[in-house]
């Protein structure tokens, strides 16, 4: 899914007296470009914007964007403008000229920087003529974008100061702590030739320091990486391993930010999973598992349609019909012999804070599994399931708070909440969101 923000501008009211006596225009070696021939195209991923701390895609405006006019076969450009300082009619001498937009600055690694860069194609600038149309110019990002999440887990297990440093190709680095991970922040990079993202996790994990290194190769620019850390567990259960040297495991989800639609759902490379020169397959065990053993997949996790898990759903706050009719549930199963053994849900939301929950009593963190009898209390009000645990299905009914959400928007803009699900039986561990928008 995309957003577009486009800006084709409203025409010169001041053509006239640009061209009167007093201007500076030359017919005979100059032309004029209108401000309204100019329009632009960023292309931004709403949903993953929504949470980046400090610029949010609705923030990003043309107005913030710097103009660039270059004459053909020089490197020094004719005229610069913010986009918003720009005159009604700029005068410049004849020739074939491009014109580029930027947005943010290109540093090699920084916090809530996104670089956008777009450049039209050539156009001609005449004697005797006003240019009134350039082809749009479509800003696009420039950077690559980083994101990390902790599995619940993993959470529990390993230590407050834990954190992972990330660094992409030969750049400069970012740590990503607790907070950091929790709020959603992002790291944009410079993208370089040496497209290589690595992801080193530092902390303790149940009392053992861990440094584990994860890496990716052909990292492409304009893509956002959201990387999962986990707690290593081929047996599904929270401890126990089959390799005891190896404590956090990592998967990644690859979004085109201009198309914003997942592309790549793939397991991050252990350092020592990288192609070696020898031909042999990397990170073979000494016994290979055979063919035919099953793997872990954990329970099933659906929910009812229209809705779809880990695709963002827009509700229109102003359609009584369906807000009154809705029905939205999560269903849980489970098919080994023990049942859901944990339950998390984690409400993630700019509309339902903290303070808002806290003050109906609910967390952000729900354990649905081995619920607090109080809050369980709270929670059966609102038709949540609690103390699931060793059942072999659960429901979680979010119908009531579709409806409460739509009311509190109020017209409110790009208000949205995500309900992450992390479930866990003998078989393995899923983690799958709810992601809603309104508007």
């Amino acid at each position: 899914m995309k957003k577009i923000f486009s800006c084709a501008l409203v025409a010169a009211t001041m053509l006239a007296g640009a061209c009167s006596k007093e201007s500076p225009y030359n017919p005979e070696d100059q032309g004029m470009i209108l401000r309204s021939a100019l329009s632009m195209d960023v292309r931004v991923d709403p949903v993953e914007h929504l949470k980046i701390t400090g610029t949010r895609a609705d923030e990003i405006s043309p107005d913030d964007f710097t103009v660039v006019f270059t004459l053909s076969g020089q490197s020094v450009p004719a005229a610069t403008y913010k986009y918003a300082e720009m005159p009604e009619v700029i005068t410049l001498p004849v020739g074939t000229y491009t014109c580029s937009a930027y947005y943010g600055d290109d540093l090699a690694a920084e916090w809530d920087n996104p670089y956008y860069v777009g450049t039209s194609v050539p156009f001609e600038v005449s004697a005797f003529e006003i240019t009134s149309y350039i082809d749009p110019i479509e800003c696009r990002l420039e950077n690559v974008q980083v994101s990390i999440e902790f599995d619940p887990f993993l959470k529990q297990a390993m230590s407050a100061d834990s954190y992972v440093e990330v660094k992409v190709g030969d750049v400069g680095s970012l740590l990503f702590g607790v907070e950091e991970a929790s709020s959603g922040k992002c790291g944009f990079f410079r993208h370089t030739a040496e497209s290589t993202l690595v992801a080193v996790f530092n902390g303790d994990v149940n009392g053992v320091r861990t440094v584990e290194s994860k890496s990716m190769n052909d990292i492409e620019k304009g893509n956002h990486y959201r990387i999962l850390f986990k707690l290593h567990d081929h047996d599904g259960n929270d401890s126990g391993d089959s390799d005891a040297s190896v404590s956090v495991d990592a998967s990644v989800t690859v979004t085109d930010v201009e198309l914003g639609v997942d592309t790549i759902e793939d397991e991050v490379l252990d350092d020592n999973e990288r192609p070696r020169e020898d031909g042999e397959e990397p990170g073979q065990p000494d016994q290979p598992t055979p063919p035919d053993v099953p793997q872990n997949n954990g329970p099933q996790v659906s929910v009812s349609a229209p809705f779809e898990m880990d695709t963002p759903y827009l509700i229109d706050c102003s359609d009584n019909e369906f807000l009154s009719n809705v029905n939205c549930v999560i269903k849980v199963v489970s098919d080994e012999e023990t049942g859901i053994q944990a339950f998390t849900c984690d409400i993630d939301s700019n509309l339902l804070t903290a303070d808002l929950l806290g003050g109906m009593g609910i967390p952000t963190h729900l354990d649905l599994a081995e619920t607090d009898p109080t809050l369980a209390n709270i929670l059966s009000s609102f038709e949540f399931p609690t103390n699931v645990k060793g059942n072999k299905s659960a429901d979680l009914d979010l119908s009531q708070f579709v409806e409460m959400m739509a009311n509190l928007v109020a017209g409110a803009p790009d208000r949205y909440a995500e309900f992450k699900i992390t479930v866990r039986d003998t078989s393995g561990t899923v983690s799958k969101s709810l992601i809603f928008q309104f508007k």
